[in-house]
């Protein structure tokens, strides 16, 4: 998918772009994290969360690489650019356009005991997409915000900062 945006987005520019005087965006879908407590190992969590949810597919299209997060954890098992597909990938957005659906609590599960009582994250390769964080919208009981309706969304206008 990032191969094609890229390619596509240079066939456009070079044949394209002096004509028609375009510009080429990227919609993330993104849910932003928030450390479940003061833990410098939640912290960690919840920028690892972000690196899987969100700098996945941000950061090739703006370095030409997976995140270092995503590097450090899953390195042989991403696929590697070619000097050539960096080159292409970098810098092939002019704007980026962010869906920010929820903001949720992040708990570290690499180096923390993780008890997770929601059936999809049992799943070892759920997990490993997801970082080795679990995700909550509530801590010790407290919704992270004001509920939406739907679960685990919740209104959190700091959730974007």
């Amino acid at each position: 998918m990032l191969l094609g945006h890229a390619k596509t987005v240079k066939i456009y520019r070079e044949r394209f772009k002096s004509e028609q005087r375009g510009v080429v965006g990227i919609v993330v879908r993104s849910f932003m994290y928030k450390p479940l407590t003061e833990d410098k190992r939640d912290k960690e969590a919840a920028d690892r969360a972000l690196a899987f949810n969100i700098a996945w597919i941000l950061d090739p299209v703006v370095y030409g690489d997976y995140p270092p997060e995503m590097r450090h954890y899953h390195g042989s098992e991403l696929p590697k650019f070619a000097s050539e597909e960096r080159i292409i990938l970098r810098d092939s957005i002019d704007f980026i356009v962010i869906n920010h659906y929820a903001t949720l609590y992040a708990k570290d599960c690499i180096y923390s005991s993780c008890i997770c009582n929601d059936s999809c994250c049992t799943k070892g390769s759920y997990r490993a997409i997801r970082g080795f964080v679990y995700t909550a919208a509530e801590r010790d009981g407290v919704p992270i915000g004001e509920p939406t309706g739907m679960a685990r969304f919740f209104v959190v206008p700091r959730g974007m900062e």
